[in-house]
């Protein structure tokens, strides 16, 4: 079984929260000075339980790198058979061929984008049968080939459960699989005292006992806890249809082509996208409180020059303070099953005309169109037209009268044309090629967006508990303080209902089952007074909804090439080529309703007389909220009474531009006759969003979701420079017997590449622009300087909140401005014949994978504030491999 070494950051916040060090008397993160409590608070113990103690003092993060040596496993099958049958039919000759593909996955992931306790264990089950229909000579000139496939795609996501850190949950669901992907540990709680010599700790239950069940833990710049509630777990199945058939008519010196390629997709999938609750821990501002010369008290953010002008998401955590607390509540009797439908019909017509014997041109047309997907039993588009929509009227703003997921985009029309035109003007022996071309290409919409809009109101209520119930709402907790954050988790707690009591909100046996004690007037109605808002503002929500926007182009870009080959002799080809691409209507994500996440603004510290533990109190407003001179709260969610909405639009723009030199050809050397190619590509790739979803290096959303400013820029897979290599040498002869049977017969073999780093964003852990969203950019990079040093490319040489933009407003500093370091690689393959007669011969081959064990590094960590910001912690490719292969041929 082959292991993987993965580092993993831990920051044992309780011995260090708030600054503390290892005595108990922590630093007040509002005001700098001392106060006297325990360093965390009951909740805050539950939160940092969740990381384990570090282990690795040497590691990127320093004290705090905790170091789990885990292994990956994979195992494959696959099955492959094929008929062909040459047949005679109608007075006609036919082919027919037919082909199956079975393959079996199954995998065993250590870890999921970098978290702990990330483990999944995929299966993968894939089925493919097609058939071909070919008739050479349906008349004198023309052709036909028929093409019929089925196709299968079976994925599900298992538990991988660690057993070592994590402990069986003590509450118990109807469904046991609703308690798969769960967090519960021993709760240790930080009970040293001050003066303390060391740090001690005692135990108290589990974590799930203080805080409820929980599927991931994010504190702004450590590494994640849990598997990713949106996207696990998951089981699907894919099956699509083809029909397709291609008609060719040969006349004079034109080659005609007529044809089409239908397909039908069903996507069946169970998806319960944040069933399981995520907790978030951002930083923030705090808020500073002024008196006037009456005494009348006013409010207002940091400015430049106020000391500690942030709370970090450590300190969040330590105080049990989440910025966001999410949880899909589900209407009881449904579940996140949808089965989508949808249809691609394509058509097209071209022409290959032969000018010259050195001159042919080709062009034609492309039509494209792509049904919108369709549930089928329309468990998405139901819920645009329900009465419910009242309770959370802003939802119709981005509904906008829809009947259907998204409006079909009926215009796709795809022109192309190109030549290729040959000559001779160096000699008959060395030939030059032009070869140019255009053509429009579409994509398609992926099912996985609509796929991730299934959450939608009122079958499903997302919604925000972020601060907790901290505006006098302990009625409804049994406990708590009017101001002093908490955390809220419905699986815990009660809602009041008129003739019946406190009553639990999710019914009991089940994970995220609403229970229908609680009517929906009733949830909406106290959640909105409770949470996302400030002592009950009207207007103000906590539910949210993702949803593709109604006009959904679908992408398209433009594509062109001119190349120019020269022959310089019988052994050596050169080309120089542009190659261009103009992306439009690109996907992108984006939240215009501003983040979900709330904002915590701490406005004191206070210690807890009975427990000795810190706590914050402050107000919870939505994102988007500001101050006037006069310390009144404005602003605020652009579209009121909704609270976060995600939205995938088509807005998005790419360009792509290269210089692509390449030489090819045979040469001898010492003997040996050897092929080679040599590849250098010069270019720029530019987008405003490199995928749909995150990816390593840039988060998938906008700093700013509604004027995009900085967007535009290097892609996340931009390369500059390129150079890839090849070469095969032919096995040498000796006329030394002893020396052939030695050195003879030996056949090398190499590949190579080299490529300028990726570009990567570096971010902030505060939400500086106050838009509910971890994405803001720098302000500056004075003080951030480049190393040399592949290991720690980037080091900070200043405080970092001088990098960050005033509060309130968008950093300046564009998208992907670093890079990563370069990437080298080269490989080699030795391979030694033994021929002991003409019928029989022995092989032996040793390939050499990165042979210089060059260590290529990966995006450093990009958070402004994490511990090891800067500092390279993984790489993109294995160290050295060495392989052998032995094979007798007989």
């Amino acid at each position: 079984m082959p292991l993987k070494k993965l580092t993993l950051l831990c920051q044992r916040l309780s011995s260090v929260a708030f600054n503390s060090g290892d005595a108990g008397l922590f630093l007040n993160p509002l005001t700098g000075g001392p106060t006297f409590a325990f360093p965390t608070s009951a909740a805050g113990d539950a939160i940092i339980s969740f990381f384990p103690f570090p282990n690795n003092p040497n590691g990127p993060y320093g004290a705090n790198t905790f170091t789990e040596v885990v292994s990956a496993s994979a195992q494959s099958k696959i099955a492959s058979g094929k008929i062909d049958s040459n047949f005679k039919a109608f007075g006609k000759q036919h082919s027919f061929t037919a082909r199956y593909n079975f393959t079996q996955d199954w995998r065993d992931i250590p870890a999921v984008g970098g978290a702990l306790f990330a483990r999944l264990r995929p299966r993968v089950r894939t089925q493919n049968f097609s058939t071909y229909l070919n008739t050479p000579e349906l008349t004198n000139r023309a052709s036909n080939q028929l093409r019929l496939s089925y196709g299968r795609t079976r994925l599900i996501f298992d538990e991988g459960r660690d057993t070592d850190f994590l402990l069986p949950l003590s509450r118990r669901f109807n469904d046991p699989t609703q308690a798969q992907f769960l967090l519960n540990r021993p709760l240790l709680a930080n009970a040293t005292l001050p003066g303390d010599p060391t740090v001690s700790y005692q135990r108290f239950g589990t974590t799930e006992g203080q805080i409820g069940p929980v599927g991931q833990v994010i504190i702004a710049g450590f590494s994640p806890v849990g598997v990713d509630v949106f996207n696990f777990p998951q089981r699907r199945v894919n099956n699509t249809y083809q029909l397709a058939d291609t008609l060719t008519f040969h006349v004079g010196r034109h080659n005609f082509a007529f044809g089409t390629d239908n397909r039908r997709t069903e996507l069946n999938s169970s998806l319960p996208r944040n069933a399981r609750p995520l907790m978030t821990f951002n930083g923030a501002p705090r808020l500073v409180v002024t008196a006037d010369a009456n005494g009348n008290l006013s409010f207002r953010f940091p400015r430049t020059g106020d000391p500690n002008p942030f709370v970090s998401g450590l300190d969040f955590a330590a105080a049990g303070a989440p910025s966001g607390f999410f949880q899909t509540l589900v209407q009881s009797g449904s579940d996140s099953n949808i089965h989508l439908r949808y249809y691609q019909f394509n058509f097209f017509g071209q022409d290959e005309w032969r000018v010259r014997s050195n001159l042919s041109i080709s062009y034609g047309l492309r039509y494209e169109y792509n049904t919108p997907p369709k549930e089928s039993a329309r468990r998405i588009e139901n819920t645009f037209s329900s009465s419910a929509l009242s309770l959370v009227p802003g939802l119709r703003n981005f509904i906008d009268g829809r009947t259907r997921i998204f409006e079909a985009d009926r215009n796709n029309f795809a022109p192309r044309v190109g030549f290729a035109y040959s000559s001779h003007p160096f000699g008959s022996d060395r030939t030059t090629l032009i070869r140019a071309g255009y053509g429009i290409y579409y994509d398609q919409i992926l099912g996985s967006v609509v796929s991730q809009s299934r959450n939608v109101f009122p079958t499903f209520s997302t919604i925000n508990f972020g601060g907790g119930c901290n505006t006098g709402c302990g009625d409804i907790l049994g406990v708590g303080s009017a101001l002093a954050f908490n955390i809220f988790n419905p699986m815990r707690t009660t809602y009041f209902v008129s003739g019946l009591g406190q009553v639990p909100i999710v019914l009991p046996g089940t994970l995220n089952t609403l229970n229908p004690a609680i009517t929906l007037d009733n949830l909406v109605t106290t959640t909105n007074k409770y949470f996302g808002n400030l002592f009950d503002t009207p207007g103000n929500s906590a539910f949210g909804a993702t949803l593709p926007k109604r006009k959904l182009q679908t992408p398209m870009a433009h594509q062109y090439s001119l190349t120019i080959e020269q022959q310089l002799n019988s052994q050596t080809v050169v080309s120089a080529a542009y190659v261009g691409t103009l992306g439009r209507n690109l996907l992108r994500f984006t939240s215009p309703n501003l983040g979900p996440n709330s904002l915590l603004a701490p406005l004191l510290v206070a210690v807890d007389p009975n427990t000795g533990s810190p706590i914050f109190l402050g107000v919870t407003v939505p994102p988007g909220t500001r101050f006037t001179t006069a310390g009144a709260l404005t602003g605020g969610r652009p579209t009121t009474n909704v609270g976060a909405v995600n939205i995938f639009e088509s807005t998005a723009r790419s360009r792509y531009d290269s210089l692509q030199v390449q030489v090819r050809g045979r040469m001898k050397l010492l003997g040996t006759s050897s092929s080679y190619q040599v590849s250098y590509t010069f270019s720029s790739a530019k987008d405003d969003v490199s995928d749909v979803f995150d990816l390593v290096g840039a988060s998938a959303l906008p700093q700013d979701s509604v004027t995009f400013a900085g967007e535009y820029a290097p892609a996340n897979f931009d390369a500059r420079h390129r150079i890839a290599y090849s070469y095969v040498s032919d096995p040498p002869h000796f006329k030394n017997r002893t020396v052939q049977a030695i050195l003879g017969n030996i056949q090398m073999a190499g590949t190579g590449q080299f490529q300028t780093g990726q570009p990567f964003t570096v971010n902030s852990i505060f939400d500086v622009n106050l838009d509910g969203n971890l994405t803001d950019r720098l302000n500056s990079t004075n003080g951030i300087v480049s190393t040399g040093d592949r290991s720690q490319p980037f080091r900070l040489t200043v405080d970092p909140a001088t990098l960050l933009a005033p509060i309130g407003q968008d950093g300046q500093v564009p998208r992907n401005s670093f890079r990563s370091t370069n990437l080298l690689l080269d490989n080699l393959a030795v391979i030694k014949t033994i021929p002991f007669s003409e019928r029989y011969k022995l092989t032996f081959r040793t390939e050499i994978f990165n042979v210089f064990n060059r260590a290529n590094f990966g995006i450093p960590v990009r958070f402004l504030e994490a511990p090891g910001f800067g500092k390279s912690t993984y790489t993109v490719t294995p160290g050295r491999r060495v392989q052998f292969a032995l094979k007798f041929s007989f």
